[in-house]
């Protein structure tokens, strides 16, 4: 059992070309937390942005600080990081890259309407 995560990443298309010459000399554990994205990434056609995916996904320390430390060496105008944990409020984001996928957390109020009188 362990602690998993809804996260969003977005780079600029140079940005994501650094990010695939640093996998290139990478462990294999990374290659494989990227690999695991490849399903939902896509790419904008105009800008050329990335956006990676990761949909309830168990990230390990070698995971979180290879993309850590990939993130501090570059501007955050180049993109856009969002990690929602399964814990109310367990949010982190970094960089400001909004165009053109625009990440965000959406919060909602649920509760069981079946319960509810109409």
């Amino acid at each position: 059992m362990g602690y998993y995560h809804d996260t969003v990443l977005t780079l600029t298309a140079a940005t994501n070309t650094m990010l695939m010459t640093a996998l290139k000399v990478a462990s294999t554990e990374n290659n494989k937390l990227f690999a695991e994205a490849v399903s939902t990434q896509t790419t904008d056609p105009t800008t050329k942005a990335t956006l990676y995916h990761w949909d309830y996904y168990q990230w390990d320390e070698a995971e979180i600080e290879f993309v850590n430390s990939f993130l501090e060496t570059i501007d955050e105008e180049q993109f856009r990081y969002i990690r929602l944990g399964e814990s109310y409020g367990d949010v982190d984001a970094w960089g400001e890259l909004e165009e053109p996928f625009d990440p965000r957390v959406d919060a909602k109020l649920v509760y069981n309407k079946s319960l509810v009188n109409e």
